[in-house]
């Protein structure tokens, strides 16, 4: 599809068409970028100026969370091995940010972003984290506008709303596995060839 296209689609599309709360599947026709194979990405934002998501599967277990976040406040019950950083993109990755929900939280439910720096790091303890689920990203994904579009047209992604399975399930690999079966996929035979939802 070429730019113009896209750019004619956009302007005549609803909010609705947009994919705020929902979740991306990285395809096999992806496969061959190392940052984004089967991954998950949380979209955030989704408009005609682009969109921006974090993925939400991608531990980065040789970083230390309490050395490049020393004034992080660790909830009472979770000790600092159990605090993993996920990749959330491979923009600014300098740049942290703390997924949150409430543990009551209703499945069509939007989740909250703040941004969490590793130089100053307070804004996040505004409220309470252990009444919370959350995930901390370093990074982000971004796209410009009209580039999503055009990836989904080439079936880079599957596309799904959102549950809390896919971003907060115990078991990372469990995330991805919870988003094709939202879609009635069965993960061992997804194919190059399957299109977005």
């Amino acid at each position: 599809m070429r730019p113009k296209q896209v750019s004619r689609i956009l302007k005549h599309m609803s909010k609705s068409h947009y994919l705020n709360n929902h979740c991306l599947i990285a395809t096999h026709i992806i496969a061959e970028d190392a940052f984004f194979a089967r991954t998950v990405i949380y979209i955030k934002e989704h408009s005609s100026l682009g969109a921006v998501g974090f993925i939400v599967n991608r531990p980065l277990f040789n970083i230390d969370v309490k050395g490049a976040l020393p004034n992080l406040l660790i909830p009472m019950g979770m000790s600092e091995e159990e605090l993993i950083l996920f990749a959330g993109g491979p923009n600014s990755l300098e740049q942290s940010t703390v997924i949150y929900s409430a543990d009551t939280v209703e499945e069509k439910t939007t989740l909250s972003c703040s941004p969490l720096f590793s130089h100053s790091d307070q804004a996040l303890f505004h409220f309470d984290l252990s009444t919370h689920v959350f995930l901390i990203v370093a990074g982000y994904t971004l796209w410009k506008p009209g580039e999503l579009e055009m990836e989904l047209q080439n079936n880079l992604w599957l596309t799904t709303p959102f549950s809390k399975e896919m971003v907060f399930a115990d078991s990372i690999t469990s995330r991805r596995q919870h988003a094709l079966s939202s879609l009635g996929f069965d993960p061992r035979h997804l194919r190059t060839d399957q299109g977005h939802a």
